[in-house]
């Protein structure tokens, strides 16, 4: 066992003592640390350990969905007592936690645990309600009380005033060689029966996939679904196994599963696209914000080859150099990039010219520019008295783009270097 885990360990066991114990003063408990750490597998261990009590009563309270009003908090978490009445209104918590008393009675409970997740949407509620809540079960001598789970440590619920004193357990995000251990432990079912004794290759396989996708996604329930899909996509695959059980996985991964990851990003699914939908954009502006696009996720030495007509000598060049360009990072993984009003004019125009528009598109730039930041598709990131050479950037989405281009006849992906051959 690791420091780590043996350190999230003592944790459990120390908060789930606090929950069990019927005489303790202690009525409001917090947890919290990013979802790259293990608090999310500790609270959902200490859940399991704490019920296995007949005495204690677990209550789960999503803030997600309860945090629009306090009727509805109260509403909801009265809906949750087992013997709650249908239709019976509550809008109070005086008499929500009067009904959590008589309940424990009808259950033949001692103690009423209330695990609220996502605790860091209580903000949105005034500090005199939080102050309420976590008041309240004070009167009731311990046997109600409340586990606060949230990313954000508690001070950061206390900008204006005090609202409670909890006991706080911090859980740090966790290193890749814990993460590893973690994961390889937490694998159960079928995945892990499969990983271990037909193949025998489980700790290279979960390293492989850990290593694939660590940069992007350190959430210990993404990785651990993201494990078990790919395992149940690809184990009935003969070829696919056998690259597995000889340490090939990032060969097998590379060629088998990158199409995939790619299709998630990018979303390139087909789309239907009603002759009907239209934009609320000038012809001009429609082609102007295509050009934004192409301009702040392509390179500018690309624009000779998909804007030019006499590109044979660039393209050439460019297929040599194909292999080379997976080493680089996608520019829509790594976002748009600013450009030089001069720079989108040509591909503007180009664009008009390869469409014959250029008669029918004779709006001035500048004002088109300037419609498309006050609606929020173009951003200026040059400064304000910069009026020689004035740089934006686009912050439309793929998808809207995509969607606008197709409206107009265009396939924007065949002027992306991301997407093109």
């Amino acid at each position: 066992m690791s420091g780590m885990e043996a350190t999230c360990s003592k944790k459990l066991w120390q908060i789930v003592s606090v929950l069990r114990c019927r005489n303790s003063s202690i009525t409001h408990v917090h947890v919290y640390g990013t979802t790259a750490g293990a608090k999310d597998e500790v609270v959902q261990k200490v859940i399991e350990e704490v019920k296995e009590n007949d005495e204690v009563m677990v209550l789960r309270v999503n803030c997600y969905v309860n945090h629009r009003s306090h009727k509805l908090f109260c509403q909801g978490l009265y809906n949750l007592l087992p013997h709650s009445k249908p239709g019976k209104k509550i809008e109070n918590l005086e008499s929500v936690f009067e009904e959590c008393k008589i309940e424990l009675h009808c259950m033949k409970s001692v103690i009423m645990v209330i695990i609220l997740n996502n605790a860091e949407m209580l903000l949105n509620f005034p500090p005199s309600f939080l102050q309420a809540l976590f008041s309240i079960p004070k009167k009731y001598g311990g046997t109600i009380k409340l586990v606060s789970v949230a990313r954000l440590p508690w001070t950061r619920f206390e900008i204006t005033e005090h609202i409670s004193s909890p006991v706080q357990f911090a859980f740090e995000a966790l290193s890749k060689a814990d993460m590893h251990s973690w994961l390889n432990s937490s694998i159960k079912g079928e995945v892990q029966e499969a990983l271990s004794t037909r193949l025998n290759f489980d700790n290279n396989f979960v390293r492989c996939m850990l290593d694939m996708v660590y940069s992007v996604c350190r959430d210990l329930n993404q990785l651990s679904y993201i494990i078990e899909k790919l395992w149940d996509t690809e184990s009935n695959d003969g070829n696919w196994a056998n690259n597995a059980a000889s340490n090939k996985l990032k060969t097998c991964y590379a060629v088998r599963g990158q199409n995939r990851t790619e299709d998630l990003f990018y979303r390139s699914e087909k789309r239907f696209v009603e002759d009907g939908q239209t934009f609320c954009l000038s012809t001009s502006a429609k082609y102007l914000l295509i050009a934004a696009y192409c301009a702040s996720y392509n390179p500018p030495s690309s624009d000779r080859r998909f804007f030019t007509k006499n590109h044979g000598k660039q393209r050439r060049r460019s297929t040599v150099t194909k292999g080379l360009r997976n080493n680089f990072e996608s520019a829509h993984e790594t976002g748009p990039k600013p450009f030089p009003v001069q720079r989108l004019l040509f591909i503007y125009l180009a664009m008009l010219e390869k469409h014959d528009m250029r008669n029918q598109c004779a709006a001035d730039i500048h004002a088109q520019v300037a419609e498309l930041c006050a609606m929020g598709f173009l951003n200026r990131v040059s400064a304000d008295g910069n009026l020689d050479t004035p740089k934006y950037r686009c912050i439309a989405t793929f998808e809207f783009s995509e969607q606008l281009a197709k409206t107009m006849g265009i396939e924007i992906r065949d002027f992306l270097i991301d997407f093109s051959s």
